[in-house]
Formats: structure tokens, sequence, C-alpha cells
């Protein structure tokens, strides 16, 4: 062994910035209509009782990055039967995109929705 290694041992990389901590702004209009569908589907969580967050972080495998991609995102609320409507799909995914290669924020989602929180 060495007595005076030259490295230190410390890693030399950079993390990147975490994207999860990001969220798309809308327009006025879209922004009401969004919060009238996260109004909408809380209930439907409440009234079920409702464990969301198991069914996004089935796709969030370890390290978890508290994001997925949107057609996972998609799928997962259309198996929790919250919504079908493609219409609204759009906007969620335009409101909790937090990167540029469409992953969803599931954690904010959830967060929004969830009636535990």
């Amino acid at each position: 062994l060495v007595k005076n290694p030259l490295d230190s041992g410390m890693t030399r990389s950079q993390a990147l910035p975490d994207p999860s901590n990001t969220l798309q702004r809308l327009c006025e209009l879209d922004e009401e209509e969004v919060n009238r569908i996260l109004k909408r589907m809380k209930y439907m969580v409440l009234t079920r009782r409702m464990n969301i967050r198991e069914q996004f972080a089935d796709y969030d495998h370890h390290p978890r990055k508290n994001y997925i991609t949107k057609q996972q995102f998609k799928q997962s609320i259309a198996r929790l039967g919250l919504s079908s409507n493609p219409t609204e799909f759009d906007l969620l995914c335009k409101k909790y995109r937090c990167t540029d290669l469409d992953d969803m924020n599931y954690q904010q989602f959830c967060n929004d929705i969830d009636a535990v929180s």
C-alpha cells in the first residue's frame, strides 16, 4: 500500500440536478382544467381508499428517481381507473413533465391527489 496515495478516494464527477423537482407552467385556462381533473381524481382516490403510490413506484426501480416515462405514467393512471380520456392525459403530461425526454414526475402527482398527504 502507498502511504501517500495520489487519489483522495472522493468522487470527481458531479451529480446531475434532480429533475423530479421541476414542474411545467401552464396557461391559466389549462391550469384550471388540470385543477378540475385533479380534484375529481382526489375524490376518487379518497372514496375508494386507493394506494396510488405503489402503482407508480413499480416502474421506478432502484435507485429511485421519482419520475417515470410518459407511457408508464399513462398506463398507471388508466390501470387505477382514474381517467381514460386522452385530452386529460395530455394535460396531466404537460403539467408533470420533468425532463426533456418526456419523463413524468409521479411523486408530485401523487402528492397532489393522495388523500394521505
